[in-house]
């Protein structure tokens, strides 16, 4: 906009009537921006609908009128003047006025009798020379918007936090030192700007700009102190600080929340009415991923304290419902410490302090039952073997990663083993720890070269070596297995056997293991072992069944074994056992196994429909539809479900979704959500029982001790010999079918193809033998990144 100034045309105000005359979108509207007119024209005043005045940069040195007779106007626009003072506006036409705007004058002072604006919505009086901002600007209660950079005010009144409609402020280059921490409450302002200010005396302020920036020191400063903390329960309630919106799926009648800091979280889950259980349930389960859990305990002690201090100054209605929140925080901070004990943390000796003070307010509020059983808990935590809440940030800590590398010697570490195996003190993470370290002392335990694998046993140890071998040492007996011949055996007992032991390493799961990605990041084998225990088991079960087709180098042999193969799959998938359906399937999509095109052609229809549906259960599209369809169709019953892609959806939803929402101090509530909803589910298939199924403990050996080939290139390579490439060989003729392997049709079946979704990796780090779809060893590789799912694999020839 040009600064050029121009005289006022005579018979403007004539004009101006005709204008509005002829437009009445325009009524009530003036503009004089740029016009010469060192006071305002008597015609003005004599326009009584006048609704919009803008006088910007018309040198005008006062604002003085007669404005009685004006009763209609909302806007006033009077930028880059010199006016000192707008006292007569505000005094006759306060009651109207919404916006005002007054920058780039000579305003020394904000009149006072700037409280009779009381629906005044926006107030600018940048660079002016203000040096103070009285207590009527803050008892503008409709004030939306503040301008006021490049004065010379010093600080913020003390009660400005009070603004409680107040959404931007702008104070930019003033002289401002401090700013009061409770501005830190004004939980309705979405834009704020401080810079060019000194603030000498909150230097960490310095080069930072914008809410999230200012905010968040201001409220890190609040929570730093009990009496400020307390602040942030009963700031208003806004957008910034709590967030709810209606999910049809999770509660079609009752809003859900979806975003909360801290403070007000906790808040929600301790009314005085019944808290909502499902918020309670995700919080209990994600807690680490935005918390410690010291902070969490002092919030439900300062939300008890407020409900209890200074109660019999209150009416008898509030003083019950003051009673009710105290027991509902005592309630949720026993639930929260039984899922911390389960979590297998230790107090520290500042949460004991907390705690102590906790029971002693329950005493001093009357629930001397409620302190003695906190007492309890603090002792039983004291003598607990869990890590400190020092170390607890939702991963391993590193130390103890250390202490393992210290290797003792295999038949030390089996003595120690048992004996911790049957400790009685472990939680169900420590216990499988440990059996994981048991079971790799043993097999450092191995027979010499050249004798089929051992199974250990817990049976009688043998008699001792004598003297010279020192201590007695208890050493598991080991049985010599003989070789499974995999089509002696029904394919249901291999898939009942086969769901038996996915059933119980599934059930071994703790809940732990599926926060934070533990399975895939450094230290997995203490954070999550059991859940690598199950990768490991579905990889070996694959490997073995590639390994049984690609041993046979006859035709109908290798027909006759990849059959049996698939009617195991078939076996597998009326169990409900998902987990070894996709285990089975991953081998026969492998690319050793999906190239030998003559194999396939010899398959009979029946085992091709079964390809088949193997082929559509894995299909990717539409997120995993067909196999998510089926799961929850025999989700009534009994399941096993592909771990590999909830490990995925966890992924996925921990790295497409931030744990704040917009850098702030909002915990994003609906990623804990997505991520309870899983470890419900997880819960539901680990309650499913294949009890009924006898354990064959000869044939589980069996198995387990069959030959694998566990690499890929030497897979591939058996490939190769059973049948060559397509370029080096002429198709096979129909009568190298075998009678029994379906009639010997000229016409090529290809294998189910390989769709390749993003899962786990193997604990040594290494990725997958298997360049299939359903190889559960992956998805470390892919996860840093968050990229999209790797498209299909093409396999080699």
């Amino acid at each position: 906009m040009s600064d050029e100034v121009t005289n006022l045309a005579p018979g403007w105000a004539v004009e101006t009537a005709a204008i509005w005359a002829q437009f009445p979108e325009r009524k009530g509207v003036l503009d004089l921006t740029n016009r010469l007119m060192p006071e305002l024209p008597e015609e003005l005043f004599r326009m009584r609908k006048l609704t919009s005045l803008t006088v910007d940069n018309c040198r005008l040195a006062n604002f003085k009128g007669a404005w009685e007779g004006i009763v209609e106007l909302k806007v006033v626009k009077a930028e880059k003047n010199n006016v000192k003072e707008f006292d007569e506006l505000l005094v006759h036409c306060g009651d109207t006025l919404e916006t005002v705007s007054f920058a780039g004058n000579a305003i020394a002072k904000i009149s006072k009798k700037i409280s009779s604006a009381m629906f005044l919505t926006s107030l600018n009086l940048s660079n002016n020379t203000i040096s103070e901002i009285p207590k009527e600007v803050v008892a503008l209660g409709q004030l939306t918007e503040l301008y006021l950079a490049g004065n010379k005010i010093k600080a913020l009144p003390a009660n400005f936090h009070e603004m409680r409609k107040l959404e931007k402020l702008d104070l930019r280059d003033n002289l401002i030192e401090e700013l009061p921490l409770k501005l830190g409450i004004c939980s309705t302002i979405t834009e704020i700007f401080i810079s060019g200010n000194p603030l000498s005396k909150q230097p960490e302020l310095h080069g930072k700009d914008g809410r999230a920036e200012v905010f968040n020191f201001l409220r890190d400063r609040l929570r730093s102190k009990p009496e400020t903390h307390v602040l942030l329960f009963d700031e208003k309630d806004s957008l910034n600080n709590v967030r709810f919106e209606i999910n049809e799926e999770l509660s079609p009648k009752h809003p859900i929340l979806t975003a909360a800091t801290l403070e007000k979280l906790i808040k929600f889950l301790t009314p005085a009415i019944p808290p909502d259980q499902p918020t309670f349930k995700a919080f209990l389960a994600c807690y680490s991923y935005f918390a410690e859990p010291r902070d969490i305990i002092n919030l439900m002690y300062l939300r008890f304290k407020t409900n209890s201090e200074n109660m019999s100054s209150f009416g008898e209605d509030t003083q019950q419902t003051m009673k009710l929140v105290q027991l509902r925080v005592f309630a949720g901070l026993m639930k929260f410490l039984a899922k911390f004990n389960q979590d297998g943390l230790k107090f520290n000796d500042e949460t004991i302090d907390l705690l102590k003070d906790f029971a002693k307010a329950l005493g001093k509020a009357g629930h001397t039952a409620g302190a003695t059983q906190l007492e309890s808990t603090i002792e039983s935590n004291k003598e607990s073997r869990g890590r400190s809440t020092s170390k607890f940030d939702g991963e391993v800590a590193k130390s103890t990663i250390e202490d393992k590398k210290k290797k003792k010697r295999p038949a030390d570490k089996v003595k120690d083993m048992k004996k911790k195996r049957g400790s009685g003190l472990f939680d169900s993470l420590r216990r499988a720890k440990a059996k994981k370290e048991y079971e790799e002392a043993k097999q450092e335990l191995s027979v010499p070269d050249g004798l089929p694998p051992p199974v250990v046993g817990e049976g009688t140890p043998p008699p001792s070596k004598g003297p010279s071998s020192g201590p007695s040492l208890a050493i598991p007996t080991l049985k010599m297995v003989p070789k499974l011949d995999l089509q002696a055996v029904n394919p249901k007992q291999i898939a009942e056997q086969l769901a038996l032991r996915s059933s119980f390493l599934l059930a071994e799961i703790d809940v732990n293991e599926f926060l934070h990605q533990a399975w895939a990041k450094p230290g997995a084998e203490f954070a999550a072992p059991c859940i690598l225990n199950f990768i490991d088991f579905f990889n070996r079960i694959s490997q073995w069944m590639s390994t049984e087709v690609l041993v046979e180098k006859e035709m109908s042999s290798r027909v006759a074994k990849l059959s049996h193969i698939l009617d195991i799959a078939q076996a597998s998938l009326d169990l409900g056992d998902f987990s070894s359906t996709y285990s089975i399937a991953s081998a026969i999509m492998s690319a050793p196994i999906s190239r030998l095109k003559q194999t396939w052609q010899c398959i009979d229809e029946k085992r091709i429909q079964i390809s088949g549906a193997l082929n559509k259960l894995s299909d990717n599209s539409g997120n995993y539809r067909s196999y998510r369809s089926l799961l929850q169709q025999k989700a009534s019953t009994r399941v096993i479900p592909y771990l590999g892609l909830m490990l995925s959806d966890l992924t996925f939803t921990e790295e497409g979704n931030p744990n704040f929402v917009n850098d702030s101090d909002l915990i994003n509530f609906t990623k804990f959500r997505i991520i309870h909803k899983v470890l419900d589910e997880v819960a539901t298939y680990q309650s499913h029982s294949y009890r009924d199924i006898a354990e064959n403990t000869e044939l589980m050996a069996q198995i387990e001790a069959a030959e694998r080939f566990e690499d890929e290139d030497a897979m591939y390579n058996e490939s190769l010999r059973c049948e060559a490439s397509r370029r080096a060989t002429i198709t096979a003729a129909p009568s190298m079918c075998s009678p029994q392997s379906g009639g010997g049709r000229s016409e090529r079946r290809s294998s189910v193809p390989a769709s390749d979704p993003a899962l786990p990796v193997r604990r040594d780090g290494t990725t997958t033998m298997i360049s299939s779809s359903m190889s559960m060893l992956e998805i470390s590789s892919h996860s840093s990144q968050s990229s999209p799912r790797p498209a299909a694999t093409t396999p080699r020839e």
